[in-house]
């Protein structure tokens, strides 16, 4: 059964702030309650007393007392408890800086007596540490006071009743009596104060009791200035010694608390209120190769265009590898560049983080859900997950979870969603519940012109003739099975994206008029020359999803003969008026002589420009998929699920290092962990050693970072 309240306020100086608390008290504290107001005697003692009685006259539940002596915060909270109030209420120790709320009191017994374990219960409020809504702010918290308690009515509406925390915060404090009876209530070594309500709440969690955040309680706290400054900072740092001294697991469960106890709504309370002027995204280009290939070409031009377009609206900050950046010059391009290695240093929590690649490795669904509210990666093909020589164990945990845990998805083809639910097994859209956007790839519209003379390969193909083959190394490119079919070619023949010694290697016969240039490194101008020259431009890929070199060779109106797949299918149907540059293939035996009979009734093609995308339009669709997702209601419940799984992923992985990893520093400096050495070490800990190092290795590299 619920017990009424003893309101307990100690009082030192500064009027103006108690006046508002005794208003506000007034206003919505029930009179079944009793406030007893306490005067510390301090310089301002007399003023004090005068306007207090005048304040709480006409309220025969309001009781004002003086201490004959000024006895500090701590002594004048047990002096109300144990002598003053002789009732059996429990008690909301408040501070006379406060501004109580409608229903706050309501709400707080609710929550005490919704379990016996409930030992303390804390409100939420405007400035009170863990408390604070928003948690994280990076300004200066008086000055969104007035949006505060909008801020709560927000978030309480995503939050749960109450959550168990780790100390409560003295400013606003309800007790049950039970507990003040038998453990007491402040230690008198703290003096003035400063962490009395740290050492109680740890006191009395010795004997099992919690102490609960009411999240649907809110109660102001000014500050007011009985202490300066420096006052404050000499007393938290001695009662810090103190405290630490007496309860060495207090810092542990603070920080066990902020790294995985605290709800993600919290967590990002500020991202949820709309505390910013600008929306904050994350262009997370974790995988950004440092070479010039498909990932990169997508990554970078969806990127330059966005911030090019949407600069201004939002704040756009971008990660990557160090590589990465100095191989494409991002620091010379953009504001906000954060490396990967420096990822701690991130301070802030964005809206929406997008990552314009596939995630292959779990810690790059752990990062994204530490960053940002809502995750966004772009489906680009799965063929590493199809083909088991570029498969591995973590790609397919990886593919799942960002599957399921995604608040977006952005596919750059509907050949790459189809193919990705199905090899999941979801290829029924209907039963897929998160957002899958299809933005087809865009081209550059606006050629610069090529320079002939700075590049040697140019001035070695400008003359000639020549046909042009794409691909690289991975075999479902099928270069070694092209070069088989177009044995005997009487053409020249270019082949961007593998090297002769590469081919030679695998015991592929390069003939005398066919030229290999690995890929990566080129110049720009060097690969624009080679579209614009060539006569036609084979593609024999197996498996595609990106398409990019189909679109760039249309974009020159070249012939184009592809393998019958269905991403080429997808293009030939976006763009009909180009039916006549496309020519299919089946079979690796008919390329000579479809090469042969197209260079020699070779005719002029009509295809236009405007039917393809442009890079301005691929960032007008991703930003309006993104404004969408970050406007729709919060699907609490997934981003719960997403919290909850990354953080034990990042708490398993952690643990099993701290318990069997030896000699940090040396794997630090190595990024490299010996697996057969870890092994052993978890021999005896784990029934299945092998299968705990195969599902969790990746994610370790990620913490020896």
């Amino acid at each position: 059964m619920k017990k009424n309240v003893t309101v307990i306020i100690p009082i030192y100086k500064d009027w103006a702030t108690l006046e508002k608390c005794l208003s506000s008290l007034k206003k919505y504290l029930n009179k079944k309650h009793s406030v007893i107001l306490i005067n510390d005697n301090s310089s301002e003692a007399d003023d004090l007393e005068i306007k207090i009685k005048n304040a709480i006259k006409t309220f025969d539940n309001f009781k004002y007392f003086r201490n004959k002596k000024n006895l500090g915060f701590v002594k004048t909270c047990n002096r109300g408890v144990f002598e003053i109030d002789k009732t059996e209420n429990d008690i909301l120790l408040l501070n006379s800086d406060t501004e109580v709320t409608e229903g706050f009191l309501d709400e707080m017994t609710s929550v005490l007596y919704l379990s016996e374990k409930h030992g303390v219960v804390c409100p939420r409020s405007n400035n009170a540490t863990i408390l604070s809504v928003p948690f994280r702010y990076d300004g200066e918290r008086m000055d969104i006071i007035n949006e505060s308690l909008g801020f709560h009515e927000k978030l309480k509406k995503l939050l749960p009743q109450f959550s168990i925390i780790p100390t409560g915060v003295g400013f606003c404090m309800l007790i049950r009596r039970n507990l003040v009876v038998n453990f007491g209530l402040f230690d008198k070594i703290y003096g003035k104060g400063y962490n009395e309500e740290n050492d109680f709440c740890c006191r009395i969690n010795k004997f099992g009791y919690s102490i609960a955040m009411a999240n649907h309680a809110f109660v102001y706290h000014i500050e007011g200035k009985s202490f300066t400054s420096a006052e404050k900072k000499i007393l938290n740092e001695k009662n810090e010694l103190i405290l630490q001294g007496r309860y060495p697991e207090y810092l542990n469960a603070v920080r066990k608390y902020l790294i995985d106890g605290i709800n993600p709504v919290d967590y990002f309370s500020e991202i949820v209120c709309g505390v910013y002027s600008k929306k904050r995204i994350l262009f997370n280009l974790y995988n950004l190769p440092s070479t010039h290939n498909g990932t990169s070409e997508y990554s970078l031009s969806l990127l330059n265009s966005f911030v090019r377009l949407f600069g201004d609206k939002y704040e756009i900050t971008i990660l990557s590898n160090e590589q990465g950046v100095l191989f494409h010059g991002l620091l010379k391009k953009y504001d906000r560049v954060v490396y990967n290695e420096n990822i701690k240093k991130i301070e802030k929590r964005f809206d929406i983080a997008i990552m314009p690649s596939q995630i292959f490795k779990m810690e790059q669904l752990v990062l994204m859900n530490r960053l940002a509210l809502r995750v966004v990666f772009s489906l680009l093909d799965v063929i590493a997950w199809r083909s088991n020589y570029l498969n591995n164990d973590e790609r397919d945990f990886a593919l799942n979870y960002s599957l399921q845990y995604a608040d977006g998805i952005i596919s750059i083809s509907d050949f790459s969603k189809y193919d990705a639910l199905a090899y999941v097994g979801n290829i029924n859209t209907a039963n897929f519940s998160t957002p899958i956007e299809t933005i087809h790839l865009g081209i550059d519209k606006e050629r610069k012109a090529i320079d002939m003379r700075k590049d040697d390969n140019i001035e070695m193909f400008k003359d000639e003739d020549f046909v042009l083959m794409l691909g690289n190394h991975f075999k479902h490119k099928s270069i070694p099975v092209a070069i088989e079919g177009i044995r005997g070619l009487n053409a020249n023949v270019v082949i961007l994206g593998i090297g002769k010694d590469e081919l030679e290697r695998d015991g592929i016969n390069v003939a005398r008029n066919t030229y290999c240039f690995k890929s990566g490194n080129l110049s720009p101008d060097f690969v624009e020359f080679l579209y614009k020259k060539c006569k036609l431009l084979i593609f024999p890929s197996q498996y595609e999803g990106f398409g990019i070199p189909i679109i760039k060779a249309l974009s020159y109106n070249k012939k184009i003969i592809v393998f019958n797949n269905a991403i080429s299918r997808e293009l030939l149907e976006m763009h009909p008026d180009f039916k006549d540059n496309f020519v299919f293939f089946d079979y690796f035996k008919e390329l000579r002589i479809i090469i042969e009979n197209e260079i020699e009734y070779h005719h002029d093609l009509t295809g236009s420009m405007t039917s393809f995308n442009s890079w301005e339009n691929v960032a007008k669709e991703t930003e309006v998929f993104l404004c969408n997702l970050m406007e729709k209601e919060l699907d609490t419940k997934k981003i719960m699920e997403r919290w909850r799984f990354c953080t034990y992923l990042e708490h398993i992985n952690y643990e099993f290092f701290r318990r069997y990893g030896q000699d940090v520093q040396f794997h630090k400096q190595n990024r490299r962990i010996d697996i057969e050495k870890w092994k052993n070490k978890v021999k005896f800990a784990f029934s299945s050693p092998d299968k705990f190092i195969k599902k969790y290795y990746n994610c370790l590299k990620f913490y020896l970072k």
